[in-house]
């Protein structure tokens, strides 16, 4: 899996630090290069001035400035996937076009490395069947 997805730049955007580069482990664990952002202004910024070609945004949608950074990402020319992070508990109204959803870790049990490489790679793998590249 890891050499199908060397190609692949993923950009996660959350305000949790410690989530944003976690994440960021597995995606390059998997062979992906991970781009992290701590806000919208932030992921733009990073991506403008590394001229990155973005192929896959994993993103709270309850970040301010979420619909405008999407708009110049996807200005960028390339067609993009959305993984939006859920957090549970919380009903939050997304108009982002998600492919994927990851639920948030809630910290009350247990987080489980390999769960979460296994339910990121099988996200890589349908998002794989229906056209990331």
């Amino acid at each position: 899996m890891a050499d199908v997805l060397g190609g692949v730049t993923v950009l996660i955007v959350d305000q949790d630090v410690g989530f944003v580069f976690w994440l960021g482990e597995i995606f390059a664990e998997l062979g992906c290069q991970a781009v992290p952002a701590l806000d919208c202004t932030q992921a733009v910024s990073i991506t403008s001035a590394l001229n990155l070609k973005i192929d896959l945004v994993v993103v709270n949608p309850r970040l301010p400035g979420v619909s405008k950074m999407m708009k110049k990402l996807i200005c960028a020319g390339r067609s993009l996937k959305v993984v939006v992070i859920r957090e549970r508990n919380v009903e939050a109204i997304s108009k982002l076009p998600a492919h994927a959803i990851l639920d948030r870790p809630s910290g009350r049990g247990a987080i489980s490395r390999q769960g979460w490489l296994n339910r990121i790679r099988n996200i890589l793998r349908d998002l794989l069947l229906t056209g990331l590249e």
